[in-house]
């Protein structure tokens, strides 16, 4: 998945379930703003065809620039009115840490 926060882009390499853990843990400790984010749902058949795949990425993506903005305008959030670069997001969730989840070649890059 692409990431652009401020002035900084890069490219975050995690699993679907990764992505559903951050989810979750952001909605236990924002509550509504967050649960009212569209998140692509689980699929049981299909989920590793190149269109579903596709597809999934780029609702990924547009959840997470999402998050970015609404937990932006959150007082308790790390990143509430504050730049959104790659160093506040690695504060904001180990999730945008490089290479916290994975130990294979495919972790997050510059």
């Amino acid at each position: 998945v692409k990431m652009a926060a401020g002035s900084d882009s890069w490219t975050v390499f995690r699993r679907y379930r990764r992505f559903r853990e951050l989810h979750i843990y952001m909605c236990h400790k924002y509550g509504a703003p967050i649960e009212e984010l569209y998140f692509p749902p689980r699929r049981l058949f299909g989920n590793f065809s190149e269109k579903v795949v596709g597809e999934r990425r780029g609702q990924l993506e547009v959840y997470l620039q999402q998050l970015i903005v609404t937990c932006s305008d959150l007082e308790g959030s790390p990143l509430y009115r504050g730049p959104p670069g790659r160093d506040t997001l690695a504060a904001f969730s180990p999730f945008f840490q490089r290479g916290v989840f994975e130990t294979a070649p495919h972790t997050t890059t510059s």
